[in-house]
């Protein structure tokens, strides 16, 4: 039996906004990756005591856990 809503995947791409400080100043950073990635990865964030969601996109970034990154303050 699978965790997800009928209709829902694991395989499905879903976009997460992240603010993070990059040279001392909040950037907007929107990942595009795996619903069963992120809940991986959320999951392990959690038993590793992150409390900050900055902290979750340095581990998503760190294990390439994404399919695009892109900087919203850059984006014209």
């Amino acid at each position: 039996m699978s965790d997800y809503a009928p209709g829902v995947s694991p395989d499905d791409i879903i976009k997460i906004t992240f603010v993070v400080m990059q040279n001392g100043k909040p950037v907007s950073k929107e990942v595009s990756m795996k619903r069963g990635k992120f809940i991986d990865c959320n999951a392990r964030g959690q038993t590793k005591g992150f409390t900050k969601a900055a902290q979750l996109y340095e581990l998503i970034v760190a294990e390439k856990a994404y399919e695009k990154i892109t900087d919203l303050d850059n984006v014209n």
